[in-house]
């Protein structure tokens, strides 16, 4: 089995079934999104080590296609946000995440605009 390396034992029983829960919600998360993954994508975007925007976090959740709820947890596990912030964007900016991914959308394509009235210039 994946999970455990001796059949005989028993994690639930040895670990408990919170600290089995928590495993696994921490397998699940990096399977999802790999802390390595999203250091890559940190450092390639300039991305600072603690995050509080919003608007970030939806650019990271979806560049790995999850959830917002998901994209929370993960970041909270790799200590990216704090549990303050964590705990306001859980129960504040889920409503707007729509309307916040819209914005991150809107800066994308004017970056783009700009990068191609650049290079226009630039062929002048």
């Amino acid at each position: 089995m994946l999970l455990r390396s001796e059949p005989e034992i028993d994690p639930v029983a040895v670990q408990g079934v919170r600290d089995f829960v928590q495993f696994l919600d921490r397998f699940a998360g990096e399977l999802l999104m790999p802390s390595d993954g999203a250091r890559r994508f940190a450092e390639e975007t300039g991305l600072p080590p603690r995050l509080v925007d919003p608007v970030v976090i939806i650019r990271i959740q979806r560049y790995f296609g999850v959830s917002w709820p998901t994209a929370l947890v993960r970041l909270r596990q790799m200590n990216a946000i704090t549990q303050a912030t964590f705990d306001n964007l859980r129960h504040s900016a889920r409503p707007a995440a729509p309307l916040l991914a819209n914005r991150a959308r809107i800066r994308r394509v004017r970056r783009d605009d700009t990068r191609e009235t650049e290079n226009s210039r630039k062929e002048d």
